[in-house]
């Protein structure tokens, strides 16, 4: 008599992708990516770095917005020599972290990445030191690195209570989301929250008035949040009085944050004006136009004849090349609406004395 013993053999395979996280995810994933992010993600997992997508737009194939990423402090340095070599360029400093930004002309749009070394709200920053961990037991998704349930969620509660102090519809929506994805109650940033919070309000309570769309009670839970987020002591009146030095340093002019300028030049009627406020428009970095035409003098000027005209003339260009000198200092992208060099482009119409003077 034989007998036949079927054996099933499970092998589980564990993946580079796996390591120092879950590639299970319990909630939505980041989509398509766009080419440029997808080999950026690729490229920062060749080169073994710590990071994870923080907040992203809705469609990661054209994306419209910043991208929010955290990364290892040690890491950093590697990570901004991955973006240099894909043709990313770092903005000047305007706010905590670093911004880097390409434009990609074969899908005409922008991506912006801002990169975060700490996990800390409001202003002047509270640091919640959830950093190591949010890295640690973060997840797998669609090619790209994602915070884990929980972390996603009390982000969320605590950038709309220290950040923003309200809870916009967009941000209502996305909390619901991620209250309905919650695993469990334990991490830094739960307990973070939790101490800003009366001893009813469990992290249990605080998802299911969250979940259940109760935004009378979660705009008491932010405010709560926000009333006891750094309160008195000496340590928080310390960091707001460096966040004060810090905002007056980051309106001082430097060479570190010059930005760039352009001139348009042209005869009139050719679109300059038309075409400095589409440039404002679609441009990612901030931007100023400055107008260095000159039409009218005052009369009182035009009193002493071509000497004040002149005069003038001159002390108005000085102005507002001192005025873009200034926005280039603080980092902005300038845009000159005319020029001095104007006078060397050839008027479709001119007089006798407009061909003398050309």
């Amino acid at each position: 008599m034989r007998f036949g013993l079927e054996i099933e053999i499970t092998v589980i395979i564990q993946t580079p992708k796996a390591q120092g996280g879950s590639v299970d995810p319990p909630s939505p994933g980041v989509g398509p990516l766009h080419p440029i992010l997808a080999d950026v993600f690729d490229a920062l997992e060749g080169a073994s770095l710590a990071w994870c997508l923080l907040r992203f737009p809705e469609d990661l194939t054209a994306p419209t917005g910043d991208i929010d990423m955290l990364v290892a402090r040690a890491d950093l340095r590697r990570l901004a020599k991955v973006l240099a070599d894909r043709g990313f360029v770092e903005l000047p400093p305007f706010d905590r972290g670093r911004s880097f930004v390409r434009y990609d002309t074969a899908t005409d749009s922008w991506l912006w990445l801002d990169v975060a070394t700490e996990l800390s709200f409001g202003d002047p920053p509270i640091q919640t030191g959830a950093e190591d961990e949010c890295l640690s037991r973060r997840r797998w998704a669609d090619g790209a690195w994602l915070t884990h349930p929980n972390d996603h969620f009390w982000m969320l509660l605590l950038r709309a209570a220290l950040d923003y102090r309200s809870a916009t519809a967009s941000q209502q929506a996305r909390l619901q989301i991620a209250a309905r994805h919650m695993r469990d109650a334990d991490g830094t940033l739960a307990r973070f929250a939790r101490k800003r919070l009366s001893s009813r309000w469990t992290s249990e309570r605080v998802a299911q008035a969250v979940a259940a769309g109760d935004w009378a009670q979660v705009d008491g839970i932010l405010r709560q949040i926000r009333d006891h987020a750094g309160g008195t002591s000496l340590s928080h009146r310390l960091r707001r009085a460096q966040a004060t030095v810090m905002g007056a340093r980051r309106r001082i002019p430097t060479r570190r944050r010059r930005g760039l300028g352009v001139a348009l030049i042209g005869p009139d009627g050719a679109g300059k004006t038309t075409l400095a406020a589409g440039l404002d428009q679609s441009l990612l970095v901030p931007a100023r136009i400055v107008y260095m035409g000159v039409w009218r003098t005052p009369r009182a000027i035009a009193l002493f004849g071509a000497p004040g005209r002149v005069g003038h003339a001159i002390a108005i260009q000085w102005l507002r090349w001192f005025q873009g000198a200034y926005h280039r200092s603080r980092g902005r992208f300038v845009i000159f609406d005319r020029y001095t060099e104007v006078h060397l482009e050839p008027a479709p119409r001119r007089d006798r004395r407009g061909r003398l003077l050309q």
